[in-house]
Protein backbone atom coordinates (compact mmCIF):
# COMPACT_ATOMS: atom_id res chain seq x y z
CA UNK A 1 0.00 0.00 0.00
CA UNK A 2 1.46 3.46 -1.24
CA UNK A 3 1.94 5.93 1.44
CA UNK A 4 -0.02 9.25 1.07
CA UNK A 5 2.36 12.27 0.81
CA UNK A 6 1.62 14.77 3.29
CA UNK A 7 1.37 18.45 2.63
CA UNK A 8 4.17 21.13 3.92
CA UNK A 9 3.97 24.05 5.87
CA UNK A 10 5.38 27.01 4.47
CA UNK A 11 8.35 26.71 6.97
CA UNK A 12 8.78 22.73 6.29
CA UNK A 13 8.25 23.62 2.83
CA UNK A 14 10.87 26.63 3.02
CA UNK A 15 13.80 24.52 4.52
CA UNK A 16 13.94 22.10 1.82
CA UNK A 17 16.30 22.33 -1.18
CA UNK A 18 15.10 22.67 -4.47
CA UNK A 19 15.47 19.07 -4.95
CA UNK A 20 13.41 18.03 -2.30
CA UNK A 21 10.98 20.43 -3.41
CA UNK A 22 10.50 18.93 -6.53
CA UNK A 23 10.59 15.22 -5.15
CA UNK A 24 7.66 15.84 -2.97
CA UNK A 25 5.73 17.60 -5.87
CA UNK A 26 6.51 14.47 -7.97
CA UNK A 27 5.28 12.44 -5.06
CA UNK A 28 2.19 14.21 -4.58
CA UNK A 29 1.57 13.91 -8.43
CA UNK A 30 1.98 10.12 -7.67
CA UNK A 31 4.30 10.06 -10.18
CA UNK A 32 7.30 8.12 -10.64
CA UNK A 33 10.84 9.55 -11.44
CA UNK A 34 10.81 7.88 -14.76
CA UNK A 35 7.21 9.43 -15.59
CA UNK A 36 8.24 12.80 -14.43
CA UNK A 37 11.79 12.42 -16.61
CA UNK A 38 9.97 11.45 -19.68
CA UNK A 39 7.92 14.51 -19.18
CA UNK A 40 10.68 16.73 -19.08
CA UNK A 41 12.81 15.29 -21.62
CA UNK A 42 15.63 14.41 -19.13
CA UNK A 43 17.07 10.88 -17.80
CA UNK A 44 16.14 8.89 -14.69
CA UNK A 45 19.30 9.71 -13.18
CA UNK A 46 19.76 13.42 -14.47
CA UNK A 47 16.09 13.93 -12.20
CA UNK A 48 17.58 11.57 -9.38
CA UNK A 49 20.26 13.64 -9.00
CA UNK A 50 19.00 16.77 -9.11
CA UNK A 51 15.97 15.30 -6.30
CA UNK A 52 19.11 14.28 -3.98
CA UNK A 53 21.17 17.13 -4.82
CA UNK A 54 24.10 15.82 -6.33
CA UNK A 55 22.98 18.18 -9.89
CA UNK A 56 22.62 21.81 -9.98
CA UNK A 57 19.08 22.60 -11.17
CA UNK A 58 19.36 24.88 -13.56
CA UNK A 59 17.40 27.82 -14.99
CA UNK A 60 16.28 26.14 -18.31
CA UNK A 61 15.45 22.89 -16.07
CA UNK A 62 13.31 25.52 -13.26
CA UNK A 63 11.54 26.71 -16.21
CA UNK A 64 10.67 23.27 -17.22
CA UNK A 65 9.36 22.35 -14.12
CA UNK A 66 7.08 25.19 -13.92
CA UNK A 67 5.81 24.64 -17.15
CA UNK A 68 5.54 20.82 -16.51
CA UNK A 69 3.94 20.87 -13.08
CA UNK A 70 2.60 24.07 -12.79
CA UNK A 71 5.71 25.57 -9.91
CA UNK A 72 5.81 28.43 -9.30
CA UNK A 73 9.50 30.07 -9.35
CA UNK A 74 9.08 31.37 -5.97
CA UNK A 75 8.03 28.18 -4.67
CA UNK A 76 10.86 25.96 -6.11
CA UNK A 77 13.94 28.42 -5.30
CA UNK A 78 12.41 29.55 -2.12
CA UNK A 79 9.90 27.35 -0.71
CA UNK A 80 7.32 30.59 -0.93
CA UNK A 81 4.42 30.87 -2.83
CA UNK A 82 2.59 33.78 -3.90
CA UNK A 83 -1.39 32.52 -3.16
CA UNK A 84 -3.95 33.75 -4.63
CA UNK A 85 -4.82 35.79 -1.63
CA UNK A 86 -1.95 37.41 -1.60
CA UNK A 87 -1.91 38.55 -5.08
CA UNK A 88 -5.39 39.54 -4.09
CA UNK A 89 -4.49 41.94 -1.52
CA UNK A 90 -1.30 43.16 -3.67
CA UNK A 91 -4.37 44.12 -6.60
CA UNK A 92 -6.34 45.78 -4.30
CA UNK A 93 -3.40 48.00 -3.06
CA UNK A 94 -1.77 48.59 -5.60
CA UNK A 95 -4.98 49.65 -8.14
CA UNK A 96 -2.82 53.15 -9.07
CA UNK A 97 -0.78 50.50 -11.28
CA UNK A 98 -3.56 49.99 -13.81
CA UNK A 99 -5.14 47.04 -14.61
CA UNK A 100 -2.27 46.59 -17.43
CA UNK A 101 0.20 46.63 -14.73
CA UNK A 102 -1.67 44.15 -12.58
CA UNK A 103 -2.36 41.94 -15.32
CA UNK A 104 1.15 41.40 -15.87
CA UNK A 105 1.76 40.63 -12.59
CA UNK A 106 -1.52 37.87 -12.52
CA UNK A 107 -0.12 36.23 -15.60
CA UNK A 108 3.76 36.41 -13.94
CA UNK A 109 1.84 33.65 -11.74
CA UNK A 110 0.68 31.63 -14.27
CA UNK A 111 2.24 28.01 -15.99
CA UNK A 112 2.33 27.89 -19.28
CA UNK A 113 -1.02 25.67 -19.58
CA UNK A 114 -2.98 28.44 -17.54
CA UNK A 115 -1.31 31.35 -19.91
CA UNK A 116 -2.74 29.21 -22.59
CA UNK A 117 -6.21 29.52 -20.79
CA UNK A 118 -6.21 33.16 -19.91
CA UNK A 119 -5.48 33.96 -23.33
CA UNK A 120 -8.04 31.73 -24.59
CA UNK A 121 -10.47 33.45 -22.29
CA UNK A 122 -9.86 36.78 -22.64
CA UNK A 123 -9.56 36.46 -26.48
CA UNK A 124 -13.04 34.95 -26.51
CA UNK A 125 -14.30 37.67 -24.19
CA UNK A 126 -13.21 40.78 -26.09
CA UNK A 127 -14.54 38.59 -30.15
CA UNK A 128 -17.59 38.23 -27.87
CA UNK A 129 -17.73 41.44 -26.33
CA UNK A 130 -16.66 43.51 -29.39
CA UNK A 131 -19.62 41.67 -31.99
CA UNK A 132 -22.39 42.84 -29.37
CA UNK A 133 -21.34 46.32 -29.71
CA UNK A 134 -21.56 46.14 -32.85
CA UNK A 135 -24.74 44.27 -33.34
CA UNK A 136 -26.21 46.65 -30.66
CA UNK A 137 -25.02 49.99 -32.69
CA UNK A 138 -26.59 48.27 -36.18
CA UNK A 139 -29.72 48.29 -34.19
CA UNK A 140 -29.87 51.77 -32.98
CA UNK A 141 -29.72 50.45 -29.67
CA UNK A 142 -27.70 52.34 -27.32
CA UNK A 143 -24.01 51.08 -26.44
CA UNK A 144 -23.86 49.68 -23.16
CA UNK A 145 -20.37 49.96 -21.26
Amino acid sequence: MKKEPKELTPEMRSRLTIGQRIRHERQLRYMTQAQLSELLGISVSYLGAMERGDRPVSSSMILRFHECLGLSYDYLLEGTTFSDMALAQYIRESESNGPKRNLEVILGTCSQQEMENCYDLIHTYLLTSRRRKRNLSKSGEPNSP
